[in-house]
């Protein structure tokens, strides 16, 4: 009856509570929080799972200003949800510096969508001869006012963690089908599809609006997908059935870097598989690495899928693939 629990945004609660004087006393109330909150939600027939990360304050440390003691949770909070998800953390002092990096990263973010900081960046791919381009991947660049050309490895994560990555992922695909309409009518435009714009947005109609506001031909799109989306086969599935159904083309993005299993090539819709650049990067350097990349191309060409190699660097490296009969090249 002393303590509170307070909705204070979206997906965001704060719990007061009184009398917990030891780490063991909170981590044991932690540990109730996040295995009820683990157990299934039954809705309309559907089991709804819910992750919890939880960011903790002791006020005798951090003081008795309920905005500071929530300042100092929301860091903790995301320090918890960098280490993965229902966990627990406590703030740390030393925590303060890469929040406020991480909060104004956030928010440079926001201002660069609104004043239209992001540009592409074009990599073409192509056949194994090396001299046709079939198709061309649009790649994300930020024009950062003080800091200059940024990669996507710079702040992509953090868009994702937030629900930037949603005006983001509309933006790329839009822009990139405009462009994409000036280019031969053979070259294919391959987009990537974040993990995170699967869960955060409405992809299928994302790609319909891009389509239809650009009038870009559905099958000159192919969305690249990497192997996290299809964690949630059944939702993963619909989805991906729905976006062939627009007419787009289907590849995996990075095979074999996480866990890929020929299964997963099977049961879904993919039309190509697209091999990690790690792969070819010691293929003339023994027998062994020439083996898997010759086992995988086989495999992948007996499901009628194309096989793309990311990575080549090296005239040996096309012609090892080219006696490979791999398809095309990046």
């Amino acid at each position: 009856e002393h303590d509170m629990v307070a909705r204070i945004g979206d997906d965001e609660f704060v719990v007061v509570l009184s009398g917990m004087d030891t780490h063991s006393e909170i981590d044991k109330y932690c540990t109730r929080v996040v295995g009820s909150l683990q157990q299934p939600i039954d809705h309309q027939g559907h089991a709804l799972h819910v992750a919890v990360s939880v960011g903790v304050a002791v006020s005798r440390r951090q003081g008795y200003m309920a905005s500071e003691l929530i300042g100092c949770g929301d860091i903790a909070l995301f320090h918890a949800k960098a280490d993965g998800k229902n966990s627990w953390c406590y703030f740390e002092p030393h925590m303060s510096g890469k929040f406020q990096s991480r909060r104004q990263m956030e928010e440079d973010i926001r201002l660069a969508v609104k004043n239209h900081e992001f540009l592409l960046h074009y990599h073409p791919r192509y056949k194994m001869d090396g001299k046709e381009i079939v198709s061309v991947e649009a790649l994300i660049r930020w024009q950062h006012p003080t800091q200059g050309l940024l990669g996507p490895e710079l702040f992509i994560s953090l868009a994702e963690q937030t629900d930037l990555i949603v005006p983001l992922g509309r933006w790329i695909l839009r822009e990139a089908c405009e462009t994409a309409l000036t280019w031969p009518h053979d070259v294919m435009l391959s987009v990537n599809l974040s993990p995170a714009q699967f869960t955060r947005s409405d992809v299928v109609e994302d790609v319909r609006e891009a389509l239809v506001g650009t009038r870009f031909p559905a099958n000159r799109l192919e969305l690249l997908i990497t192997e996290n989306v299809l964690l949630n086969y059944k939702e993963a599935l619909n989805t991906m059935n729905a976006l062939k159904q627009l007419g787009a083309r289907l590849s995996m993005e990075d095979f074999g870097t996480g866990y890929s299993f020929l299964g997963y090539l099977r049961a879904y819709p993919f039309d190509g598989i697209k091999f990690e650049k790690r792969f070819i990067a010691s293929i003339g350097d023994g027998e062994k690495d020439r083996a898997v990349v010759q086992a995988i191309i086989s495999l992948v060409k007996a499901m009628g899928l194309t096989a793309i190699v990311e990575g080549f660097e090296t005239e040996e490296q096309l012609g090892i693939l080219g006696k490979d009969e791999c398809h095309e090249v990046q």
